[in-house]
């Protein structure tokens, strides 16, 4: 994987991870009106998915890009905060701007 290609797939994840989140709240929701756990094991588990390979991207475009250590942390850590995809894509947008 090129270091322009490993941005853009974290990127990519990053927002469908972010939506995922959204979904999983949705359905939370719906099960308390509804009682259905269904919809929240499903969302939940490819929101879970997706935070994995969030993970692993973000471990793969900090090696490949040499990204400091703190650059790193803030990305990871805009995946724990709710919509926080939205304050990390600007810094990734930056950084695949830079990226050979």
């Amino acid at each position: 994987m090129s270091a322009r290609s490993s941005i853009q797939a974290l990127r990519i994840v990053a927002l469908i991870e972010g939506l995922s989140w959204l979904v999983l709240i949705g359905a939370m929701i719906y099960r308390g009106f509804t009682g259905h756990h269904e919809p929240v094991s499903w969302a939940g588990r490819a929101h879970g998915g997706l935070f994995c390979l969030f993970g692993l991207l973000l471990l793969i475009a900090w090696m490949e890009n040499r990204w400091s250590l703190f650059f790193s942390m803030v990305i990871g850590l805009s995946s724990l905060v709710p919509l926080g995809f939205l304050f990390a894509d600007p810094k990734l947008h930056a950084k695949l701007k830079e990226a050979p």
